[in-house]
């Protein structure tokens, strides 16, 4: 099922890959391909990143395994207010 397997993403790829593909929108063909090289480097610098990884080797769920879009959408607010910006962001 792939809704399943979007809800499984982790929540901040999964809003930087939107916002990405909005972002390509009438975009020439050489600009897609570096931007996308941008944004997958960031990703994958991200502490998102690090845990996912490090969870997939430890064989253990990821920490936003569970949560809710809400759930993570409220966890973005606490991190915003308290001042806490992921890389490449």
């Amino acid at each position: 099922n792939e809704l399943k397997a979007v809800r499984a993403a982790a929540p901040g790829a999964m809003r930087t890959a939107k916002a990405y593909a909005l972002g390509q929108l009438g975009q020439p063909d050489a600009n897609v391909i570096e931007a996308a090289i941008n944004v997958l480097a960031d990703s994958w610098e991200s502490d998102e990143a690090e845990a996912g990884i490090t969870a997939f080797f430890d064989r253990k769920p990821p920490p936003w395994a569970g949560l809710s879009a809400r759930a993570c959408h409220w966890a973005d607010r606490v991190r915003a207010a308290s001042g806490v910006v992921q890389r490449g962001q």
